[in-house]
Order: structure tokens, then C-alpha cells, then sequence
């Protein structure tokens, strides 16, 4: 048992080395992202540019169906069990159905760009950003259903290629814009990492080898049904947390300014950069080796505790430091123009802990495929 536990832990560690590395470039570069954006355009721009991700994010999880999440656990099992065919089909049942779904949903988010900026930006002027967000809502798609694709594989090595190539031209691309077009380059920068992120994502998953399978209705059938069963799960948890995040801008926005939604930007940046630090550092590689060993409940358990294990170790002292160091983290990272922003960041840090404490054992219901409990 102990030499089990080692041999689990090692590869944890091994694990959140690499996807360490690729959080740290993402980290570092979203740092130059966000003060580049503080210095140029104040509070006012990054209010504009957390309003314009969250719809982004929104419509994406809605047009997503959650497949890019479901497709792991559907190609980590076909993977597991050694079915080359049925994880040729569930590929191309995953790609295909995001190229449509992304498509449907950048087209009805330019439809309805009008009420669209009304609602949430309480002005038809930018009515014109909303419909460019819509690209960025088929990039989303498309990117999310191959980078499912490297994740169910275990590709972790193209996953942090990646990751880190798009985050080093997507915040080439923002400084560029937000530098020489102010407040109009917002969206370009809103735009950057979709782009960047599809680009390079189709480059990695072309290397994978193909397999010749026949396609029909009746063969692509059965991966579809278990991508949408338990893709509408995914789809409704992620629904409600990107409402809440563009309800909480919203309301910021129309009850007090632009520039309040800025600092509640800044403080939610901030967090999820250190929080995507540990956490995704792991979770590209705990996902899929959860969902091998699903069905056996003493292995489950083993691995989710040493998870665990390792999530809080990894997150407990930089937690520890953040709330002692709030003000000069705000003050480095963005400006003193975002005083307001230490404040908020202080009540969310705590939250953070039980997120992080709680992370490893909401994987299990998803690994189990057990979508309605989820």
C-alpha cells in the first residue's frame, strides 16, 4: 500500500511539474495581460474586458453542451479499455459536434448582439464588440473539443505546447492592440487567446495518429448519446457559475460603474491565476487516471485522498501569503488605481480554500458517469 501511494503521489508530482511550468508562462504572461491593461486603460477598460469574457464564456458553456468536458471521460475510458474504434468515433464525434454547435452559437450571439449590449453593457455602441466576441465563441468550441481530445489521450506534454504558445501570442497580440487602439483593442484582446489557442491546438491533435472507421448515423450514434448525457450536466454547472459571473458585472456596472466591475475583475483575475496554478496544474492529468480506475472504489479512494493531499500542500502557503501580501500583490499586478480591489480580494481568498478542498472529490461523480447526480 505505501509503495502504491508513492508510486500515485510521484506521478501526481510529476504531473503538476509540467502543467506547473505551462501555469506559471500562463500566469506570468496573464501578469503582463493585466497591467498592461490597468496602466492603458484604468479600471473603466478592464470592467470592459471582464464583461466582454464573461459573455464570451457564457455563450460558449451554452452552445458547448458541456461535450469538451464529457469527451474526456469518454476517450480516457475508450483509452483505458483498449477500443480503438470506439475512440476514433468518439473523436470525430466530439469535433464535429463542436465545429456545428460553435457555429449555432457565434451566429445567434450576432443576432442578438443588440439586446445583447443593452443588457449588459447598457449601451447599443458596442453592439459592434459583441459581434466579433461571437468568433471567439466558435473558437471556444472547436479548441476546447481538441484540447478534450490531448487531455483524454494524456498528451500532457502537447497540452503544456499549448497552452504556452497560445498564452505567448495572445498577450502578444493584446499589448499590441490595447497599445496602439485603447479602449477599441479590447475586444482583439478578449479575442487573442480563443485564436491562439485554436491554432495551435489543431496543430498538436493532427500529430495524433488516425484510425480508419467507418462512419454512419448508426455508428456515431452511441459516442454522441454518452457525450450529450453527460455534456448537459457539465453544461448546466457551468451555466450557472458563468451567469453568476456576468450577473455579478452586470449589477456592478449598472448599480455603481464600470470601474466597480473593474476592480471586482482585477481581484477575480488575480484569483484565478494562482488558483489555476495549482489546480489545473493537476487536473489535466487527475481527470482521466480518475476515470480509468472509476469503478474500483479502493483505487478511487486512494487517489482522490492523495490528490487531495497534494491540492491542499500546493495551495495552503500561497493562500497563506496572498492574504497577508493582498496590497502589494494588488499594487504589483495592476495599479494604485485599484485600491478597491484589496478589499474584495481579502473576503475571496477564504472562499478559495474551501474550493480547493473541495475539488478533488467533485471529479468522482464525473469519472463515474453519474450525470444526474452531479
Amino acid at each position: 500500500m505505501a509503495s502504491a501511494k508513492k508510486g500515485t503521489t510521484g506521478q501526481i508530482l510529476k504531473a503538476s511539474v509540467i502543467m506547473g511550468g505551462t501555469s506559471a508562462v500562463s500566469m506570468l504572461t496573464g501578469l503582463i495581460r493585466s497591467k498592461v491593461m490597468a496602466l492603458l486603460l484604468g479600471p473603466e477598460g478592464v470592467g470592459l474586458l471582464g464583461l466582454l469574457q464573461s459573455i464570451l464564456n457564457t455563450a460558449s458553456t451554452v452552445s458547448g453542451m458541456g461535450l469538451a468536458s464529457s469527451g474526456v471521460r469518454q476517450i480516457a475510458e475508450a483509452r483505458a479499455n483498449g477500443d480503438a474504434a470506439c475512440l476514433a468515433l468518439t473523436r470525430k464525434a466530439l469535433l464535429w459536434a463542436a465545429v456545428i454547435l460553435g457555429l449555432f452559437g457565434a451566429v445567434l450571439l450576432v443576432m442578438l448582439r443588440k439586446p445583447v449590449a443593452v443588457m449588459t453593457l447598457g449601451d447599443e455602441s458596442y453592439t459592434w464588440m459583441i459581434a466579433w466576441v461571437a468568433a471567439g465563441v466558435w473558437a471556444t468550441n472547436i479548441y476546447n473539443a481538441q484540447i478534450a481530445t490531448l487531455n483524454g489521450m494524456r498528451r500532457l506534454v502537447d497540452i503544456a505546447r499549448t497552452y504556452i504558445l497560445s498564452a505567448l501570442g495572445g498577450t502578444l497580440v493584446t499589448v499590441l492592440a490595447v497599445w496602439q487602439l485603447r479602449e477599441s483593442g479590447v475586444v482583439i484582446a478578449v479575442l487573442s487567446i480563443p485564436l491562439t489557442l485554436l491554432v495551435v491546438s489543431w496543430w498538436l491533435t493532427r500529430r495524433i495518429p488516425a484510425i480508419d472507421v467507418h462512419i454512419s448515423w448508426q455508428t456515431i450514434s452511441q459516442p454522441l448519446y454518452g457525450l450529450f448525457s453527460l455534456g448537459f450536466a457539465f453544461m448546466a454547472i457551468n451555466l450557472l457559475r458563468a451567469a453568476a459571473q456576468i450577473a455579478v458585472r452586470v449589477i456592478l456596472t449598472r448599480t455603481i460603474s464600470i470601474s466597480a466591475a473593474g476592480y471586482y475583475q482585477a481581484a477575480y483575475s488575480i484569483s484565478a491565476l494562482y488558483l489555476g496554478f495549482v489546480l489545473e496544474a493537476m487536473g489535466k492529468d487527475y481527470y482521466p487516471r480518475l476515470t480509468a480506475v472509476a469503478q474500483d472504489r479502493e483505487k478511487t479512494n486512494v487517489m482522490v485522498n492523495n490528490q487531495a493531499e497534494v491540492a491542499l500542500l500546493m495551495s495552503g502557503p500561497v493562500i497563506l501569503f496572498m492574504l497577508t501580501l493582498t496590497h502589494q500583490v494588488v499594487g504589483i499586478l495592476y495599479s494604485g488605481a485599484f485600491e478597491e480591489t484589496v478589499g474584495i480580494l481579502r473576503w475571496q481568498l477564504p472562499g478559495d480554500l474551501f474550493k480547493v478542498a473541495s475539488w478533488t472529490m467533485g471529479f468522482i461523480l464525473v469519472a463515474q458517469g453519474r450525470s444526474q447526480l452531479f
